[in-house]
């Protein structure tokens, strides 16, 4: 199971480029709107995932696509945060990505995505020239993981990306976290 940060538009295009062997992609179900991505899903596979607000729906994508990863041997990537931060550190990581890669018993290749400002477009399409630069770490075993003790390992991996990040991006490190999703069920991150 891949994961990473996810500070722009451009992520996808990047991580579709590292050519991630036998890979799925998790993406929110509000870019199904974009016919590209429409077609880009006949290539790769895409898994639309609703929001956070519908932890019932997310719950059953997750179930289908554990199914679905352990029937053909295939991997997925997913973006923890569970939605693109542009500026500022990285928001809390949900357990999505952690549940499904203890379900199937695959280890975590997590990878930190570095968009330096001057580069960075957000949520734009404007183009600018740089140079952005993808931090693969160490992969994660899962195998013996247990439920209980989830959350404790979802924040030694958080902390091994807010490591690097505070190493290239310095001037994170005393920002403030960033907020949660304001809606009703946004203490959805106990679910997948």
């Amino acid at each position: 199971v891949y994961i990473s940060n996810h500070r722009s538009i451009i992520d996808f295009a990047l991580v579709a480029s590292l050519d991630l062997p036998r890979t799925r992609f998790f993406l929110s179900d509000s870019n199904r709107r974009y016919w590209p991505l429409k077609l880009l899903n006949l290539a790769v596979l895409i898994i639309f995932i609703p929001r956070q607000k519908y932890p019932e729906e997310r719950a059953k994508i997750f179930r289908e696509a554990e199914k679905a990863l352990r029937a053909s041997g295939d991997s997925v990537y997913l973006t923890p945060e569970g939605a693109m931060i542009p500026r500022g550190r990285l928001a809390p990581f949900h357990r999505g990505a952690f549940h499904l890669a203890m379900m199937l018993g695959y280890p975590i290749s997590p990878f930190y995505i570095h968009v330096p400002r001057s580069v960075n477009v957000g949520r734009g399409f404007e183009a600018r020239s740089g140079r952005i630069e993808v931090h693969f770490m160490e992969a994660i075993e899962t195998k013996g993981w247990r439920l209980e003790e989830l959350a404790e390992r979802i924040s030694e991996v958080q902390g091994k990306f807010e490591a690097l990040e505070f190493r290239l991006e310095p001037e994170c490190a005393s920002m403030e976290l960033p907020r949660p999703d304001p809606s009703p069920s946004s203490g959805s991150r106990g679910g997948p």
